[in-house]
């Protein structure tokens, strides 16, 4: 075989390799780098490899507890990975220290977000509460630093 076809075909696997990881992405989900300490201990904040599942999340499939992959109310170019701990229609507080603290009712169509880890979190109680449509994937797995299911 010579030069020009050996390299055809190398070219060749490289861009069905390429179309199948994107298929399987699409359908089924990837593998995230997830940095920053908001999720810790969840998560350890440097660099964890975390499966997200590609689920069309809707309010029959979402629960409290549930860790999510939204794309950022704050900045659509950036995903966040933040646990849902409040539904539609659910009244959260926004200062839990304070006694007599603002109160919000979560529209439906939206969840609230927080981080594990509150101290070190930018989440619903900076952008309030989050469409639905935003949320992206189910966090199923962290691969790296250790296994765990999420």
């Amino acid at each position: 075989m010579n030069r020009v076809a050996k390299l055809r075909k190398r070219t060749v696997l490289v861009v069905q390799i390429t179309c199948l990881a994107l298929f399987v992405a699409e359908k089924f989900g990837r593998v995230s780098i997830c940095a920053g300490s908001s999720m810790f201990p969840t998560l350890t904040g440097n660099g964890d490899l975390v499966v997200i599942a590609r689920d069309k999340l809707t309010n029959s499939k979402i629960h409290k507890g549930m860790l999510v992959e939204s794309i950022s109310p704050l900045d659509p170019s950036i995903r966040v990975l933040k646990r849902i701990t409040a539904l539609e229609g659910e009244c959260v507080q926004l200062d839990s220290k304070a006694e007599h603290a603002q109160k919000i009712r979560i529209p439906k169509g939206h969840v609230w977000l927080t981080g594990d880890n509150l101290q070190q979190s930018i989440d619903s109680r900076v952008y309030g509460p989050v469409s639905i449509a935003l949320l992206k994937g189910v966090a199923k797995y962290r691969i790296w630093p250790s296994f765990k299911r999420l």
